[in-house]
């Protein structure tokens, strides 16, 4: 009978690497289950990997194993052959927000899996599991992410779905936290700190240009742990050696390790010193931390899983630690959207900008914001979705069905705009996702084509008024009646409004921090996003048109519409948000049905611009993990 080896799935590098090593090392026909998209998706991983000769072998690799499909029919091919099953995840911490769905959505891998091992003549088991444990004793507050549990609960069920069916297995734990998604460089905890911490920095700096020559940072003991340093090839190489050795037991478990630990605050205090000149000190206690120091803890706590290793379990295979850069290469994308025109009802055009294929993300963006503002965020997404986007119309007089001074491009504008633009590009299916102001269009679209939206997005969405919403409001929204009566019925105050919005209202940096101007700094706008955000309040016209928008779209209430909602939600929020405060999304969370709620720490209003990635991997989730339909329909039966 042949003999073959079997992936149940490839979703990174790390996958690609391990099954070229394995095919040169066991010449055997390799088959992997994954769907078009998928393969399309690892040659896209390939094409990022620098060395052109590594690429050139890993591509061939690719191109020499058999996929299939992973349907019943495809799997027949399966039959008359000894299968060697290899196994590894495709979730990664990022945050705990699709706990439950993540958790169903590996039960259905798992349940694959036994299928195969049920139905074929599988002859062993592999699987790709963790040094690092979800709990430990005595830190029952402080469990490690859901990435690490799955490993743990994956880990008993393969030995004992094993041990039922007399398969061989191998559990090989590793070091290795993060998924491979850039050939350019091995994604390690040492480098995603450092692109936290530089992240972290230049925040500061933009808001406080002295701060860090004139101050420390301090550091809690608390966030100190040990990790091992190893790099992709390392533990690809002795995962293929343990392959090969002989097997005492019908399992066995290998802890791959480095030969000595590294402590996190070491590494911390390396970026910290080395690469930005910043003194580190290290604080017993929280209670010695300043605004700026929390800021930085508050990110680490929510987004570095706390990990603790598995000692004394296994068979310890021992390797030389590997330097492991501690920068986090940036690679400038070029990015060119392809321009459209959609000729409006009123016989307006309206531009917009469309990237990337796949399933189909229509961005409504906020009131005034240049469609610039989403291109970081905008380059991720087109790496594997369509996404569709405009500047939103009524900020300029000539954008106005009349030209007239006095039409307002209200909601109902907007709805008219996002169905001109869906009807011209043929689009059938959507997810929608908003920006701030974007946010009631977006809803009024989906509650006229509900059989069109998959599913939506909010990002910082301004949801008032509703009832109890006061206390919820931004400044600006209290006050803007009241600013817009004045500026109508005296001429030259529009003069002195738009002076101040440029010296006080977004507030330009901060000279010298003390604690009486500690939350002041979220409300700064960094000069190198003044150009994208503030184009609103650079004329008469557009500062005039721009408070008639507001003032409009605070005019509708959308209590009632929420109680319509029937797709899967994602509403996501900044702790620190001065513009549309984090309890406007909590609020919309407790009025649907289908929805997740998310609030970044230490986050202000400028999240698309300054937290991409995180928006974009929480998208990324919702994107995978919301096919599973109704939140409650999955769950209820648990």
């Amino acid at each position: 009978m042949e003999e073959i080896i079997l992936f149940a799935r490839i979703h990174d590098i790390f996958g690609i690497k391990l099954m070229s090593s394995i095919k040169d090392t066991c010449k055997k026909m390799i088959y992997y289950i994954g769907s078009d998209e998928n393969q399309k998706h690892l040659f896209s991983l390939l094409d990022t990997i620098q060395p052109i000769d590594e690429k050139d072998k890993l591509k061939e690799s690719l191109h020499n194993i058999i996929r299939l499909s992973g349907s019943m029919e495809s799997l027949e091919l399966l039959k008359n052959k000894k299968v060697s099953l290899w196994i590894y995840d495709d979730i990664y911490f990022s945050t705990d927000t699709y706990e439950q769905e993540i958790l169903y959505y590996n039960t259905e891998q798992m349940n694959r899996l036994e299928y195969i091992a049920e139905n074929y003549e599988c002859k062993e088991i592999n699987y790709m599991s963790s040094y690092y444990s979800y709990y430990h004793h005595g830190y029952r507050d402080e469990n490690s992410d859901i990435f690490l549990y799955v490993r743990e609960i994956n880990e008993a069920y393969l030995v004992q779905l094993g041990k039922e069916k007399n398969i061989s297995t191998k559990i090989y734990r590793t070091p290795i936290l993060y998924c491979q998604r850039d050939g350019a460089q091995y994604l390690s905890f040492e480098n995603i700190l450092s692109h936290r911490i530089q992240e972290y920095v230049l925040w500061v700096e933009s808001r406080i240009p002295n701060y860090f020559k004139e101050n420390s940072i301090h550091i809690p003991k608390t966030l100190d742990g040990d990790i091992y340093s190893l790099s992709v090839e390392t533990v690809i190489a002795k995962i293929i050696e343990m392959y090969h050795a002989a097997k005492d037991t019908l399992y066995e478990i290998y802890s791959i390790i480095g030969d000595k630990k590294i402590s996190v605050l070491d590494i911390m205090n390396n970026i910290f010193t080395n690469q930005y000149k910043i003194k580190v000190q290290v604080a017993n206690v929280e209670e010695k931390l300043n605004s700026i120091d929390a800021i930085f803890y508050k990110i680490y706590q929510y987004h570095f899983p706390r990990l603790w290793m598995k000692e004394g379990e296994g068979k310890s295979c021992v390797c030389k630690n590997d330097e492991i850069s501690t920068c986090f290469n940036r690679v400038e994308v070029e990015f060119a959207p392809s321009e459209k025109i959609v000729y409006l009802d009123n016989g307006k055009e309206l531009e917009y900008y469309t990237a990337g294929e796949g399933e189909t993300i229509v961005i409504v963006n906020a009131y005034g914001v240049d469609a610039d503002a989403w291109t970081k965020l905008i380059i991720m997404l087109s790496a594997d979705y369509r996404v569709v986007y405009w500047n939103t119309r009524g900020i300029y007089d000539a954008q106005k069905p009349d030209g007239s001074r006095e039409y307002i491009c209200g909601v109902d504008d907007q709805v008219a705009d996002i169905e001109a633009i869906i009807n011209n590009e043929g689009l059938d299916k959507i997810h929608i996702m908003s920006w701030c102001s974007g946010a009631k269009a977006a809803l009024f679209y989906y509650t006229k084509h509900p059989d069109k939206v998959l599913s939506q997005i909010f990002v910082c969405g301004e949801f008032a008024p509703f009832e109890g919403s006061k206390p919820y409001h931004s400044k600006f929204r209290e006050n803007i009646q009241l600013i817009a009566e004045i500026i109508r019925n005296d001429k030259k105050m529009l003069d002195f409004y738009m002076k101040i919005i440029h010296s006080g209202m977004f507030n330009r940096p901060i000279k010298e921090y003390d604690i009486a101007n500690q939350n002041y700094i979220f409300e700064v706008m960094p000069e190198k996003h003044r150009d994208c955000l503030l184009a609103p309040f650079k004329l008469k016209e557009t500062m005039v048109n721009f408070l008639n928008l507001c003032i409009e779209y605070y005019s509708h209430d959308i209590t009632e519409l929420l109680g319509m909602v029937s797709i899967p939600t994602l509403l996501i929020s900044a702790e620190c948000d001065q513009v549309a405060p984090h309890m406007q999304s909590k609020w919309v969370y407790s009025k649907t049905s289908d929805s997740i709620f998310i609030c970044f720490p230490a986050a202000s209003h400028l999240l698309i611009l300054e937290r991409t990635k995180d928006v974009y991997e929480i998208i990324e989730q919702h994107m995978k993990y919301s096919r599973f339909g109704s939140r409650n329909d999955c769950f209820k039966d648990r």
